[in-house]
C-alpha cells in the first residue's frame, strides 16, 4: 500500500475513534466557576453533580472545601444557571450564579463572564451607572488581563512559528495549520479519554502519553500534506500554492466535521488549581496551573526550535535553503528534504498549540481551527512573515491586544478588531515589525537570494566590482 494512502487510513481511524467522547460542557464550566470564586487555598472537592430542580438549564455542584479554624467540614453547593442554547447567542451563556443560596453581585458576574471569555448579557449592563472603581482595582484588573493575554499569545506564537518555518523556505503561506491545531487537540483528548477508560487517571500518564501522541499525529499530517499536495508545487508560482493551501484547509475542516461532528468536545479540567498572586480592592489576581503549563510548553518548544535552527546540521541546511536554494543545492543540501522537514515541524508546533488550548480551556473541536489559524497568520504578518523572532513577538502582541480589547471594550468584537490589525499591517507595514522588504518581494525558491531569515536585505554589488565578461 502506498505510504500516503496508509497515512490517510491511520489518521482516519484515529479521528473516528473520537466520536461521542465528551464531558457535559455546563458541568465543566460550573467547575471552573467554582475554582474562580473560592479562595486559592479552598481546594474544593465536588461530591455530587445534580440538575437544577427549578430549571433544566442549571447545574448544582455539591462540594466541601477547606475551612479556617477548627470546624467540621460542611457540604456547600454552587448553582450555575444557563440560557437555553436556542435563545442565547453564546452557546452556553451564563445567566446567574449562586453560592450557598446567595447570588453573586452583578459586578462579579460581569467579571466572571469576562474571565470565561463569554459575552456579557445586555441585562447586566443596563440600569444604574457602574460604580467607580478605585485605582488599585483598575491596576489589578489590568494585570489579570495582561496575564490572560500572554497565555493566548503563547498559543498563537506557536502556530505563527509554524507558518514561519514553511514560509522561510517556500515563500508560501500554509493555511491548513489552524486545522492541524484542531487535530492536535482532538488527538490529545482521545489519548486522555482512552487512558481514563483504561483506569489511568493520573495527570502524569496524560501528559507523558497525550502530548507526544498529538505532536506525532500533527507531524505526520504535515508530512502527508507536503508529500501529497505541496511537493509538486514547491517551485510553482504563488497563486497555485495559495489555491492548494486553501483547498487543503477546507478539506481538513470538512473531514473533521464529518468524522467528529460540528459540536465541541469538552473535557474535565486536566490541571485544576490556581495561585493567588495578590488581592486588590477585593479583586483576586490569579494564575491557574493550566496557564502556567501553556506558557512553559510554548517557551520550551520555542527554545528547542531556536536551538535546532542555530546549532544543528539541519538548522544550517534550513538557513542555507532559505537564503539561496539554488546555491544550497549546488553545495549538496537536499532542499526537498529541508522543505519536508519544515512542513513537519510547523505542523508539530501547531498540534502542540492545540494541546495547549485543550489543557487551558478543556475544549476540542474540528471547527475551531479556522479562526485561530487566521489569528496566528495575523501574528506572523505583524511580527514579520519568515522571521522566527517576529512570529513570537507577533503572537504575544496579538494575544495581549485581544485580551485587552475583550476586557475593556467588547468581547463580541475582538475577532473583528484582530482582523482590522491584519488589514492595517498589510496596508502600512506589509513586511511586519521585524521583517524586511526582501521578505515579501523575493521570487522565492528558485528565484535567487532574498531570505526572510536574513538580518539585512540582500544588495547587489556595485557595477565596478563585478567581474567582466
Amino acid at each position: 500500500m502506498p505510504r500516503p494512502v496508509l497515512l490517510v487510513l491511520l489518521f482516519a481511524i484515529a479521528a473516528v475513534g473520537l466520536a461521542g467522547c465528551a464531558a457535559p460542557p455546563r458541568e465543566d464550566i460550573c467547575r471552573r466557576i467554582l475554582e474562580a470564586i473560592l479562595p486559592a487555598n479552598a481546594d474544593p472537592k465536588v461530591e455530587a453533580v445534580e440538575p437544577d430542580p427549578l430549571s433544566s438549564q442549571g447545574v448544582v455542584l455539591r462540594f466541601t472545601a477547606n475551612q479556617t479554624g477548627i470546624r467540621l467540614p460542611e457540604q456547600r453547593h454552587l448553582l450555575c444557571a444557563f440560557a437555553p442554547s436556542s435563545g442565547d447567542p453564546a452557546r452556553f451563556g451564563l445567566v446567574s450564579v449562586e453560592l450557598d443560596g446567595r447570588p453573586l453581585s452583578p459586578v462579579k458576574l460581569i467579571l466572571l463572564h469576562r474571565w470565561l471569555g463569554q459575552d456579557v448579557p445586555p441585562t447586566l449592563l443596563q440600569g444604574d451607572a457602574p460604580p467607580r472603581w478605585p485605582l488599585a482595582l483598575h491596576l489589578a484588573y489590568l494585570l489579570q488581563q495582561l496575564l490572560n493575554g500572554i497565555v493566548v499569545g503563547s498559543v498563537l506564537a506557536m502556530i505563527a512559528a509554524g507558518y514561519t518555518l514553511v514560509y522561510g523556505v517556500t515563500r508560501h503561506v500554509q493555511f491548513a495549520f489552524g486545522e492541524v491545531m484542531a487535530i492536535g487537540a482532538l488527538m490529545a483528548s482521545l489519548a486522555y479519554l482512552s487512558l481514563g477508560m483504561a483506569g489511568w487517571h493520573s495527570l502524569a500518564a496524560a501528559v507523558v502519553l497525550g502530548l507526544p501522541f498529538a505532536i506525532a499525529v500533527g507531524a505526520l499530517s504535515g508530512f502527508w500534506m507536503q508529500h501529497v499536495a505541496f511537493a509538486p508545487l514547491w517551485r510553482a508560482n504563488t497563486q497555485s500554492a495559495l489555491i492548494a493551501a486553501i483547498g487543503m484547509s477546507i478539506f481538513l475542516e470538512e473531514f473533521l466535521r464529518l468524522s467528529q461532528g460540528a459540536r465541541e468536545r469538552w473535557l474535565p479540567s486536566v490541571l485544576p488549581g490556581k495561585h493567588q498572586l495578590f488581592v486588590a480592592a477585593g479583586f483576586d489576581v490569579t494564575l491557574t496551573n493550566s496557564q502556567i503549563a501553556v506558557v512553559v510548553l510554548a517557551v520550551a518548544l520555542s527554545s528547542i526550535l531556536a536551538w535546532i535552527l542555530g546549532r544543528t546540521r539541519m538548522g544550517r541546511s534550513y538557513r542555507a535553503t532559505a537564503d539561496d536554494p539554488r546555491m544550497a543545492a549546488l553545495l549538496g543540501v537536499d532542499c526537498g528534504r529541508v522543505v519536508a522537514t519544515a512542513y513537519t515541524g510547523g505542523a508539530a508546533l501547531s498540534a502542540a498549540a492545540g494541546v495547549a488550548l485543550l489543557v487551558h480551556y478543556g475544549e476540542a473541536g474540528g471547527q475551531s481551527g479556522l479562526m485561530i489559524g487566521f489569528k496566528a497568520l495575523t501574528a506572523a504578518l505583524l511580527g514579520g512573515i519568515g522571521s522566527f523572532q517576529g512570529a513570537l513577538l507577533g503572537g504575544l502582541l496579538i494575544g495581549l491586544f485581544e485580551a485587552l480589547w475583550a476586557g475593556y471594550i467588547d468581547a463580541a468584537w475582538r475577532d473583528a478588531a484582530v482582523f482590522t490589525v491584519l488589514v492595517l499591517v498589510l496596508m502600512f507595514r506589509p513586511a511586519g515589525l521585524l521583517g524586511h522588504a526582501d521578505a515579501i518581494t523575493s521570487a522565492g525558491p528558485g528565484g535567487g537570494p532574498g531570505s526572510a531569515l536574513r538580518s539585512h536585505p540582500t544588495t547587489q554589488p556595485p557595477a565596478s566590482s563585478r567581474p567582466a565578461g
